[in-house]
């Protein structure tokens, strides 16, 4: 079901925008600001931009308010999409890196 930044607001802050996604409440309904990691994006210009890590739970609640920032600052279309690995991505991200040392060193790959 397509809810407006409004209802979706509502539904993740509760009323007064309280709770544990209070400020993702507040920040679909009154946008983002990106601050000094908009600044980087704006100079490297990637083509995709992923939210990962506990930033990926929150799903479109903030990666469409990013985009829409994103897009005013950056001269070519940045994607901005949500990590499906959630929380445990540093984790996997670690475990990758070990891995491939040890290919290295046993393989020379």
């Amino acid at each position: 079901m397509y809810r407006t930044r409004d209802q979706q607001a509502h539904v993740a802050g509760g009323e007064g925008g309280h709770g544990p996604f209070g400020e993702l409440g507040r920040v679909a309904r009154d946008g983002v600001h990106v601050g000094p990691g908009g600044a980087v994006v704006a100079l490297l210009q990637p083509e995709l931009v992923v939210l990962g890590g506990g930033l990926s739970g929150a799903g479109e609640l903030l990666a469409a308010p990013l985009r829409e920032e994103l897009a005013e600052l950056c001269l070519f279309p940045v994607r901005v999409e949500t990590s499906r690995l959630g929380s445990e991505s540093v984790a996997l991200g670690a475990v990758r890196l070990a891995l491939d040392h040890v290919e290295h060193a046993l393989f020379g790959v």
